[in-house]
């Protein structure tokens, strides 16, 4: 780990979200193969069931990679992922909370899926930037490291070995 790294890291692993460290805490707004449009839905929907359980102050916002997959094709996917994660954030913000907003890594399962990678991006971005929002550009910062910081599936980010 970098040193100068760690003051930080141990500010957020003694925080609290609910009963445990934010690093423990499996959270209610995101599973496998779910989308923005899950997150949303539903009374409460998982996330007003996460801003109920630990009451943040920001959010670190990653939809987009299953998104993709919610159409016909990657390009009729978009429109619906564009609604839904407009609705995400703006009940986040609602709700006085910060979206921190992030783009979407490469997809290495899908050579098709990775060529609409960058579209998505845009979309992502441009959301955050339209509700003046952080935005952190996930593809460009894996750009260098091994395999894109892929796990073995091409899909999700590795796992760092600490």
């Amino acid at each position: 780990m970098n040193e100068h790294l760690r003051r930080t890291l141990d500010y957020f692993r003694a925080g609290q979200a609910g009963d445990v460290s934010p690093f423990a805490r499996n959270t209610r707004a995101a599973q496998v193969g779910r989308g923005a449009g899950w997150a949303i839905q539903g009374q409460p929907s998982p996330i007003e069931q996460e801003i109920t359980d630990i009451q943040p102050r920001l959010a670190f916002i990653h939809y987009g990679t299953n998104d993709m997959n919610f159409g016909a094709t990657f390009a009729s996917a978009l429109r619906a992922f564009h609604d839904n994660l407009s609705e995400l954030l703006d009940t986040l913000i609602e709700r006085g909370i910060v979206p921190i907003v992030m783009g979407i890594s490469h997809r290495l399962d899908a050579p098709d899926a990775d060529r609409w990678v960058p579209t998505f991006n845009l979309v992502i971005r441009g959301l955050a930037q339209t509700r003046s929002l952080p935005f952190v550009n996930l593809h460009l910062a894996l750009e260098s490291l091994d395999n894109f910081g892929m796990s073995e599936d091409g899909v999700h980010l590795n796992v760092d070995p600490q």
